[in-house]
């Protein structure tokens, strides 16, 4: 049975020619499509611009050239871009350009760790940090806090949010601050986010802030003398209560939410705002965090 198909294949379709070498009138899209494919291949195309065209660049050249240009950041794009038009045509679904654009740095970074010689040059060059919102454990929620100065008034205000492991909103909260320093406002912005997360019966909390200076204050404490020795105090009394406080540092990539919050806070005139649902402004990051979406920090 299999040479009887392989007899009619190459007396109707080949007519004793190479596969490919042969265009079949009325044959199916996909197959003149593929034949058309790999005639452009071996023939090559003119390059054009605008209205004007170069002198037949090969595509392989132009490919390759991209390629030592770029890296396979180039081909990662144009696979993403196919990806996401395929779902939207098919599947009818958009994505937003935050979810589009951790896919291309995932899929680079993931290209870049398979294939990178160990010992390369490459290998060894620092590369950017891929930077997410980090997910608590689940019965565990996640304090973002920040600060904010706003050098054009002068004003420091502060903010934070709290979520679950599924990167869903719970509770927010922003103010302004009463000293004019950005050191006060991260500071009021952890004592604050604290106050609320006990007020609210959470018992088990990660807290992140993007200031290492703040972290490293609460964690070793200050002299009696700091300026901000009163409000180190009560965090620290506030860590001591019956409860499973973790206070860490994140990039401010990863606190995006809170940065939101805190310019909030810097621009308005209440000492403490509380928010069960999130302003317009956070849909994006809060949707980028809850997807997992990848940022770089050069």
């Amino acid at each position: 049975m299999g040479e009887l198909w392989v007899r009619l294949f190459n007396d109707i379709y080949l007519k004793g020619q190479l596969p490919f070498n042969v265009s079949v009138a009325g044959g199916s899209v996909i197959w003149n499509s593929m034949v058309k494919v790999v005639q452009m291949l071996k023939d090559g195309f003119t390059f054009k611009v605008g209205t004007s065209s170069s002198q037949g660049a090969d595509n392989f050249i132009q490919y390759k050239n991209m390629g030592k240009n770029h890296g396979p950041l180039f081909f990662i794009v144009l696979w993403v871009i196919w990806c996401v038009r395929n779902e939207f045509v098919f599947n009818n679904q958009r994505e937003s350009t935050h979810i589009i654009m951790g896919k291309i740095y995932s899929l680079l970074h993931s290209c870049e760790a398979v294939f990178t010689p160990p010992h390369s040059s490459m290998a060894t060059t620092a590369k950017p940090r891929l930077v997410t919102w980090t997910k608590p454990a689940e019965g565990t929620v996640c304090l973002n806090v920040d600060g904010s100065l706003l050098k054009a008034t002068n004003t420091a205000g502060y903010g934070g949010l709290i979520r679950d492991s599924n990167g869903v909103f719970l509770s927010g909260f922003y103010g302004t601050a009463t000293v004019q320093s950005i050191l006060f406002a991260e500071l009021m912005a952890v004592l604050h986010g604290l106050q609320i997360c006990w007020e609210s019966g959470f018992r088990r909390i990660t807290c992140f802030s993007d200031s290492l200076q703040i972290v490293n204050l609460i964690r070793d404490g200050v002299s009696a003398h700091h300026r901000f020795s009163n409000e180190v105090f009560i965090i620290h009394q506030l860590l001591a209560k019956d409860w499973e406080v973790v206070i860490g540092h994140t990039f401010r990539e990863g606190n995006a939410c809170a940065d939101v919050l805190a310019k909030m806070g810097a621009a308005s005139d209440s000492t403490l705002v509380t928010i069960s649902t999130p302003p317009c402004d956070l849909s994006m990051p809060l949707l980028a965090d809850a997807h997992v979406v990848v940022f770089i920090r050069e």
